[in-house]
């Protein structure tokens, strides 16, 4: 196991992308798998651009210290 993983049963998607100023932007969501009704819900959320020097081990970084720091208090 090399860097992060996301938890079984997560995913990540893509919110949407733009263009300002010339530079690619978009944001990324973690996505939990709900218990009840099935599908899946926004856990958490961060932007990335592009020549940014985001790798994937970075934003799935974010991702999950936003997610773990915000449901501590759960």
């Amino acid at each position: 196991m090399s860097g992060l993983e996301l938890p079984e049963g997560f995913k990540l998607t893509v919110g949407f992308t733009t263009r300002i100023n010339g530079v690619l932007t978009g944001q990324v969501h973690l996505m939990r798998p709900r218990k009840r009704w099935g599908g899946y819900a926004k856990v958490a959320t961060t932007t990335t651009c592009e020549g940014g020097g985001d790798t994937d081990q970075s934003i799935i970084g974010r991702l999950l210290a936003s997610y773990y720091r915000e449901s501590d208090w759960l």
